[in-house]
């Protein structure tokens, strides 16, 4: 499930919309219509090392996408802080679901965030708050 490419082909993410419509003949309206989704995971400078936070932001994909989507995940360690780019398809890898950005989902990631910080001994100063930034489920539409 994960696409080691820079990018994402915009080709397999139109394939994956056309099989979708095919296997459920289900079409969605334009300001619904995402094609993928992005999650910004971001540490304080010094708390953690660059493998950790990459390892980290691979089983927070994993988890809350429940290995269900295609991902790519690029981590940055060109600021004060490492953070890592977490981007996935919106449909599922049988094409037969699209992920539904609920509005509890944030919520949701954070826990799944915090759960993980803890189980690696990763100090959090702001548990279930601000930790991953104010947005941390961003859309692209296509």
């Amino acid at each position: 499930p994960i696409c080691v490419p820079r990018r994402v082909p915009p080709r397999n993410l139109r394939l994956s919309k056309q099989l979708y419509y095919q296997n459920t003949e289900c079409s969605q309206p334009v300001h619904r219509n995402m094609i993928m989704y992005t999650i910004i995971q971001s540490f304080k400078p010094g708390k953690i090392s660059p493998n950790d936070a990459n390892r980290l932001s691979f089983e927070l994909a994993m988890r809350f996408i429940k290995g269900q989507h295609q991902f790519v995940m690029s981590p940055h360690t060109d600021k004060a802080y490492i953070h890592t780019h977490i981007k996935f398809n919106s449909i599922n890898l049988d094409c037969n679901v699209k992920f539904w950005n609920v509005k509890n989902s944030a919520f949701v990631l954070h826990w799944i965030n915090d759960e993980l910080c803890q189980e690696g001994g990763t100090i959090i100063e702001n548990p279930s708050g601000r930790g991953m930034g104010g947005h941390p489920i961003r859309d692209v539409r296509q």
